[in-house]
């Protein structure tokens, strides 16, 4: 698995016993090793990201981040999100998995991940304002 960027976000395909699920944001226990065979990933990051917000509730407050991706992207993430429907998801940010799930359906050019925290999401919104920002060398850069 190769993540280049410091805060780069990765939804990462891995195929292992059995599916778990993660709700309201906590992790299921895990073991203290597993071993995994990853069968594809895909960087979330300034080259395949168009925006990135967060997602409130007049209720429960933060609710998650919606990403929505760039047409190229979209279109790999959902190619390689219906080729593995049925099967484990990780998001894993700076080499950590922060929510696991089940691939339900292929997903398309705008998702929302729940089960990161938003402290997590506002430093991707954050990463991505950055290297933005370095791309079009525009300045200032606000921060949420």
């Amino acid at each position: 698995m190769k993540i280049v960027k410091m805060m780069s976000l990765a939804v990462i395909l891995a195929g292992f016993g059995h599916a778990v699920a993660a709700h309201a944001g906590i992790l299921p226990q895990l073991s203290p090793m597993m071993f995994q065979i990853v069968q594809a990933s895909f960087d979330l990051d300034g080259g395949t990201v168009r925006e990135a917000h967060l997602v409130q509730d007049q209720e429960k407050g933060y609710v998650g981040l919606e990403i929505e991706l760039k047409e190229a992207a979209a279109k790999a993430f959902g190619e390689m999100t219906a080729a593995g429907v049925g099967k484990s998801a990780n998001i894993v940010i700076n080499h950590q998995i922060v929510s696991m799930t089940t691939i339900q359906s292929a997903l398309g050019p705008k998702i929302l991940v729940t089960g990161i925290t938003q402290y997590d999401a506002v430093r991707f919104i954050n990463m991505l304002k950055v290297n933005q920002a370095k791309e079009s060398h525009k300045k200032p850069i606000v921060f949420e």
